[in-house]
């Protein structure tokens, strides 16, 4: 006798405007690529900001087994804190403007190539972080790439291009500031250029701020940049792209669980790539283990 297997419910939650992409043959492309015999699908399409957020807590309450992001890095955050410490996958299918999320999950870029990573339902346990109660997945950070961060929110165009004339721009206009961190009971005080804390190990489009940063060590990479100075600039831009930032003179990796910082000012905070504005104080911890994803 045949059995059919149980389909699993997987909802698809798209950002028609992440990363400057179309997403108008997203869901031929979900319909050709699927599996359809593993899965029952539903496919959603956001319009404004909190929407992703919303139709990941329906998804919820109409009992999804995977609920798929199709967008970037912030995309894959509004969606991916709905489901910390529950049995629900998050799955991932890159559409931003620089994926590092995806990136170091090994997800491939090209939408169909990342639907046959979703048929193979493998998925593994990550950590994931908070820093003032915002959560994250991949990389926050204050100073520089904050304030680009904020800059590249509010740019015409999105893209690596756009970003990176956003960074050549503001680079030689951007003091360092002076900051004090408690490490797990150590304390530091150091003048920064910024300062990252690392689930992953890049940006994003393969610009890797901490080398080596591991998603199940249930610490986070602190990497510090100090002394920059305009005739570093080339140099930095090398070793961050040849993963060698974390060897370079000017910045110091520090591990850790959980990180206070206190600094000059109130300003922007980089989560995700998304600018948010914080206090004076940050803190910032380890949620460890607490998500599923299905990884290749």
């Amino acid at each position: 006798m045949y059995f059919c297997p149980v389909r699993q419910k997987i909802t698809f939650i798209i950002n028609p405007i992440s990363g400057g992409i179309s997403k108008k043959s997203l869901p031929d492309i979900i319909e050709r690529h699927l599996n359809h015999q593993l899965f029952e699908s539903e496919i959603l399409f956001t319009q404004k900001a909190d929407d992703t957020r919303l139709l990941t807590l329906k998804s919820i309450e109409k009992s999804s087994d995977i609920i798929v992001a199709a967008g970037g890095d912030g995309t894959i955050n509004q969606v991916a804190k709905c489901l910390i410490n529950t049995p629900i996958s998050l799955g991932i299918i890159p559409q931003g403007s620089g994926n590092g999320f995806a990136r170091y999950l090994k997800i491939p870029l090209t939408a169909g190539q990342a639907i046959d990573v979703l048929n193979h339902r493998k998925s593994k346990t990550i950590d994931t972080a908070i820093a003032n109660e915002h959560f994250f997945v991949n990389v926050s950070g204050v100073g520089f790439d904050a304030h680009v961060a904020a800059k590249f929110a509010n740019a015409p165009k999105r893209g690596f291009w756009s970003y990176a004339k956003i960074t050549v721009k503001e680079f030689s206009k951007y003091q360092l500031q002076n900051y004090h961190l408690e490490i797990d009971g150590r304390t530091f005080n150091k003048r920064a250029f910024l300062i990252t804390f690392s689930n992953g190990d890049q940006y994003g489009n393969n610009a890797f701020i901490a080398p080596g940063a591991d998603m199940q060590d249930g610490l986070l990479d602190i990497a510090i940049l100090k002394n920059v100075k305009v005739t570093t600039m080339p140099r930095l831009a090398f070793e961050m792209f040849t993963q060698r930032f974390n060897r370079s003179k000017d910045v110091e990796i520090i591990k850790g669980k959980y990180i206070r910082v206190l600094r000059e000012n109130s300003g922007m905070v980089n989560i995700d790539g998304e600018p948010l504005e914080m206090g004076k104080e940050i803190l910032i911890k380890v949620i460890p283990s607490s998500l599923k994803v299905l990884v290749p």
